[in-house]
């Protein structure tokens, strides 16, 4: 096929820690591959010796048939086979880096000599090699090249610099010690850079349950269908109108608001992530907060048995679906086709203008927020005001469209700004 290559050698003398351990739930090898194939390489050579021939080709079979597993003696071979022109990306035993960074590597172009990727300003060796196809094929230099990367000294970006923006995941693991600090990096640059202190918080709940699911067949989009049940469920017992069904429920719209981040992680930690899981994840967010509404509007009134709380749910359900429509027209006019990117691209504009009608508005939205909102639900239907939840949000749905509109043409900018892959 034709397209970019990438070489993998995942044996050194340096690398103590065996290809097949697990970094975050999945194998280093494996993290390599499909990193790879996420990044669009079209094939993937791998150098294997009889150590670890039969299982890394098992683990390429299960995953792609453009990954080609050749021995030492075949590798020249199979160099050859590559146009003679071509500029082919390299990495060794020990290294884990992002499809990010994998697509960098690929900008940089032609390489007529040797030449590192960097994992941003600050670090100009990632330990992953853009060199010549000709140059390629005596695998023992390199080797020698590789290696010389992965007993480098020099730093590399930690998980926070990965979640900031800052720079491209680059993972250096030669022994135990570099793999428990490998997995913390790891996870912390799952985070997201929007994420705020709620969100922080829940996430290190989140995190172990996602990596425990990993190696499962469980993917990102089958959770999100899983949370969007579980808002449902939690609907129905708000609706029930009694004090223990609404905690249990509270309760349960708690814990799906921590799961809510296992979807998220466990795309970006498989390298599954995409535009359809990420409108999948919207309609999950989108649907929970109608059907909570709507169970606390009729839960509210049997509780009460006053008729004019489904007045404010109505409104409150108005308001819901006018904010998602402002939402949802934000995504796709001011995200670049990376509709994950609203919240920073919103914050970003919000910071722009620092008045203090934005500063309200913004903690506004911080206060409906899936990782937040929950933690109020709970605080207020152990003190048995439901009641009042039902009229908060009511205001705070219509508060928060009018404010969109009014900041709309602010929030529009220059209708799309380039984003970071």
């Amino acid at each position: 096929s034709t397209g970019p290559t990438l070489l993998y050698l995942p044996r050194d003398p340096a690398v103590a820690v065996p290809a097949f351990a697990r970094v975050a739930g999945l194998p280093i090898v494996e993290r390599v591959l499909r990193s790879a194939l996420r990044a669009t390489y079209a094939r993937v050579i791998v150098l294997v010796d009889e150590t670890d021939a039969a299982a890394i080709r098992r683990l390429a079979h299960d995953i792609d048939d453009r990954i080609q597993c050749v021995p030492l003696e075949r590798w020249r071979h199979a160099i050859a086979s590559l146009p003679s022109d071509e500029t082919v990306t390299a990495i060794g035993a020990g290294t884990v880096v992002s499809p990010a960074l994998l697509q960098d590597a690929l900008r940089l172009g032609a390489a007529s000599a040797m030449r590192d990727v960097p994992a941003g300003q600050a670090w100009p060796a990632s330990g992953v090699l853009r060199v010549a196809a000709s140059e390629a094929a005596d695998a023992n230099a390199l080797a020698a090249a590789l290696h010389a990367r992965i007993a480098s000294p020099a730093p590399l970006p930690s998980g926070d610099d990965v979640s900031n923006e800052q720079a491209r995941l680059a993972l250096r693991i030669r022994d135990v010690p570099d793999l428990a600090r490998a997995e913390e990096a790891i996870r912390r640059a799952s985070y997201k850079n929007t994420d705020n202190t709620v969100a922080r918080f829940n996430r290190r709940m989140s995190l172990p349950i996602s990596i425990a699911l990993i190696p499962t067949p469980i993917t990102a989009n089958q959770v999100s269908v899983a949370l969007v049940a579980l808002g449902f469920y939690s609907a129905w017992l708000f609706s029930m109108g009694r004090y223990g069904a609404a905690v249990l429920a509270a309760f349960l719209s708690l814990a799906a608001s921590v799961l809510d981040g296992c979807d998220g992680e466990i795309a970006r930690l498989k390298y599954q992530e995409s535009a359809l899981g990420c409108w999948i994840e919207t309609f999950g967010d989108y649907s929970y907060y109608i059907a909570i509404f709507i169970g606390m509007t009729v839960g509210a009134v049997r509780s009460t048995a006053m008729p004019v709380f489904y007045w404010c749910g109505a409104a409150a359900l108005l308001g819901t679906l006018v904010s998602f429509a402002l939402l949802i027209f934000l995504r796709s006019r001011i995200t670049a086709g990376q509709p994950q990117r609203l919240h920073a691209i919103a914050r970003d504009r919000f910071r722009a203008e620092p008045s203090l009608w934005s500063r309200v508005i913004w903690n506004l939205s911080f206060c409906a927020t899936r990782s937040a909102m929950p933690y109020g639900i709970m605080a207020l239907t152990l003190l048995d005001l439901v009641p009042l939840l039902v009229v908060l949000a009511a205001l705070g749905a219509n508060i928060y469209w009018i404010s969109l509109v009014l900041k709309l043409r602010h929030l529009l900018g220059g209708e799309t700004e380039t984003v970071a892959a």
